[in-house]
């Protein structure tokens, strides 16, 4: 069966003996094409990868070749339990995706239980996504909310991949393009795309040790910050400003007078993120109400379901029902309440706690509500917070979360073990990306205690390249409890953050209208390069937007290899050209990080760094001039965040610039690789030619010089620049 490029194909597997295939064009499900009875021998369906070679998938509906058993299950999954199908597979298939891992990259030879667990680990998997890529051309989406199994080409089957779900039917649907990308972007628009966030999200935030948080940290966070210079527009408070789980009511002691933390927040320039969590404690005053009510998920005899909470065993309590709908308006109230007085956001934490044989308002029981379970809950959070143009941050998700910004990574160890830390979080971060999450973070310096200065500065770095950059965890974080050079450094990657909003915004709101994640696999550029599947250090970079290729060092030390795909690639330090297809020892002091530029990639920056995007004292802060850093290839084209629109073609002996979208008196900076004279500049005045460094070099110390061309538009319009090389 050929897939047309332009079509994807929905495809079910179901218990009545048939297959049913549903071609959806544009995403309009048509009607039911074709039949195969069960009984018949050959139960192999051919389609073709994007390249025209063949992929075979065969139904499997529990041959006795293959019987799984999914851990945890009372009974196991028998062979009359699942329903599933076995894909071919060979040395040219990878699995890209299947939700957030914090293990590895590429799926291929494991074994994926797509099942919302909390754990930050090996297996375990806060966001599992029934959908990944394969780099052939193709991607699969398994449309079912009960529990699936993938065994992804696993050493006793590496020439097929089984994906099995405990289901009366298994539907799922096939994507077939030229470019993942394309791919990502068709099945984006079947979960839903993320709605662009406002620009204070993308600005440092500054968070503390939940146990010690009371309103007087507060005080000292915003002053703190402001009095050191340290940019900062998002206050977050975890879990201690509550009388108790989960009330809504601030604690009296440690919270006396929440309206005039809020005052403070919005005269500073701050938004104030508050935690919540979809369960009740035992210990709470609401308890028993709540139960009356009947809020709150029930066992098999009608009772509350009573289950571990979170990582302390003896935290016990129970679920809200989130598809009980006076429950729903009693949380959106409360939420909303909260937003009355100042809250522009929550932090959702947990939504992983949903037993098995718990039953739900709706008749449904735990074992169908369990995946998803995180989703009605922060989309019941969200359906108040984007009315009031605040923002989610979730830790568990399943399909459709992807339409709900954003998530991040939960709780990692402050070290820097591959499988628990700071490796772990940059791992999560591409694979959710590649499953569709396009506003991802971590906590700097991880959640469980406190780092050490090196571990803190390079996820300090990791963190300011990342789609939201949060200070966050247990024990001590703040920089300046640490030494001169943390402090300094902190500080100056928070100023790196906040110069280059316009090109982060930018790639903010391709994430927004095309489903693009800000944090990008390389894969999604390079999918047929087979050497970013062959080494384990390769999983470790990424591009932040479409122009920045990050290789944070997350082991330690002061080096790490770095491969570069094909093409020619600038570091951003020190302007030194590298050729692609190769891999280099990088070299990076503590206070840099290794950041490459793709042959012609424009990065739109501003020329001085905000301390926040908010109104101080009632009053916004004045916009810094936009300046454009280019690497000039053949062509190039970018827009900024406030619509000014930069292209360039490179012809034999020029460069012709493209300005468009400017207002009178506007000024722009260029910034170019090389040294270039001015030919022709029309509707606008040259103010300056200069020499000035790449914009981290002029905050870390690196030596990477440029020629910098200022203009001044001299009315509104558009403006074509020339420039002849130097002689």
């Amino acid at each position: 069966m050929y897939i047309d490029n332009n079509e994807w194909i929905s495809i079910e597997l179901a218990q009545d003996e048939v297959f049913r295939f549903r071609p959806i064009i544009k995403n309009t499900t048509g009607v039911i094409t074709e039949y195969f009875p069960r009984e018949i021998s050959n139960r192999n369906v051919k389609c073709f990868d994007s390249s025209n070679k063949e992929i075979i998938i065969q139904a499997d509906f529990g041959s006795d070749k293959h019987n799984f058993i999914i851990e945890g299950e009372e009974e196991g999954v028998s062979q009359d339990d699942w329903i599933g199908i076995i894909i071919d597979a060979g040395d040219e298939d990878h699995y890209l995706g299947f939700g957030e891992s914090f293990e590895s990259y590429d799926q291929k030879g494991m074994e994926v239980d797509l099942w919302v667990t909390n754990g930050a680990f090996g297996k375990y998997r806060y966001k599992p996504i029934p959908f990944f890529l394969n780099p052939r051309g193709y991607g699969l989406s398994i449309n079912l909310d009960r529990r699936s199994l993938c065994r992804l080409q696993c050493p006793d089957q590496k020439k097929s991949a089984t994906l099995v779900s405990a289901d009366e039917k298994f539907d799922f649907s096939l994507i077939v393009q030229d470019n993942l990308k394309k791919i990502l972007k068709i099945y984006m628009e079947s979960v839903g795309k993320p709605e662009l966030p406002e620009e204070w999200v993308f600005g440092p935030w500054k968070s503390r040790d939940w146990q010690l948080e009371n309103q007087e940290s507060v005080h000292n966070d915003f002053h703190k910050q402001r009095n050191l210079g340290i940019a900062a527009t998002v206050k977050l408070i975890d879990a201690s400003w509550q009388s108790s789980y989960i009330t809504f009511d601030f604690h009296k002691e440690r919270f006396p007078f929440p309206e005039k933390m809020m005052a403070e927040a919005q005269k500073m320039g701050y938004k104030i993120i508050l935690w919540v969590a979809p369960w009740m404690s035992l210990e709470s005053e609401s308890y028993e109400e709540m139960h009356r009510k009947g809020f709150l998920v029930k066992d098999k005899d009608g009772n509350p379901y009573v289950t571990r909470l979170g990582n302390d065993p003896g935290f016990v309590g129970t679920c809200f029902d989130f598809t009980n709908p006076s429950f729903i308006k009693y949380w959106k109230e409360k939420i909303s309440k909260l937003m009355d007085i100042g809250v522009a956001g929550f932090k959702t934490d947990f939504g992983e706690q949903i037993d098995e044989d718990a039953v739900f308002y709706n008749g449904k029981s735990g074992r169908e509500m369990h995946n998803i379970f995180p989703y009605l809950y922060n989309k019941a959070t969200w359906d108040v917070v984007k009315e009031r143009k605040g923002y989610l941050l979730g830790r568990s998700a399943w399909r459709f979360s992807q339409s709900i910004p954003g998530v991040w990574a939960g709780d990692q160890t402050s070290d820097f073990c591959r499988w628990s830390g700071l490796p772990s979080a940059i791992t999560a971060g591409i694979t959710a990306g590649l499953s569709g999450f396009g506003f991802w973070t971590s906590d700097i310096g991880g959640y469980f205690s406190s780092p050490d200065k090196e571990t803190l500065l390079r996820w300090t770095q990791f963190g300011t390249f990342s789609p939201v950059m949060q200070l966050h965890g247990m024990g001590e974080h703040d920089p300046w409890k640490y030494d001169e050079e943390t402090l300094v450094t902190y500080r100056k990657y928070s100023e790196l953050r906040m110069r280059l909003l316009p090109y982060i915004y930018a790639s903010a709101k391709e994430a927004s209208n095309a489903g693009i994640p800000m944090m990008r696999g390389l894969a999604l550029e390079y999918p047929r390069d087979s050497v970013l599947y062959e080494n384990v250090a390769n999983q470790y970079e990424y591009f932040f937007g479409e122009g920045i290729l990050c290789c944070p060092i997350c082991f330690g030390g002061t080096k790490r290899q770095v491969y570069l795909p094909e093409g020619d690639w600038c570091d951003w330090w020190s302007g030194e050209i590298y050729e692609g297809n190769k891999a280099y020892c990088i070299q990076a002091e503590l206070t840099k990080t290794p950041l490459f530029l793709k042959k012609g990639a424009i990065i739109a920056t501003y020329d001085q760094a905000m301390m926040t995007t908010e109104p101080v004292n009632g009053k916004k802060p004045s916009r810094p001039d936009l300046v454009f850093e280019i690497y000039p290839g053949v062509l190039g084209e970018f827009e900024s965040s406030e619509g000014v629109k930069v292209a360039y073609n490179l012809e034999k002996d020029r460069i012709i610039v493209s300005l468009k979208g400017l207002s009178k008196g506007q000024k722009i900076g260029l910034k170019f690789r090389g040294e270039y004279k001015i030919i022709q500049c029309d509707t606008c005045e040259v103010l300056k030619i200069g020499s000035q460094k790449s914009l981290p070099a002029i905050l870390l110390g690196g030596n990477f010089l440029m020629q910098r061309i200022d203009i001044e538009a001299q009315k509104d319009g558009d403006c074509t620049l020339i420039l002849g090389y130097k002689e």
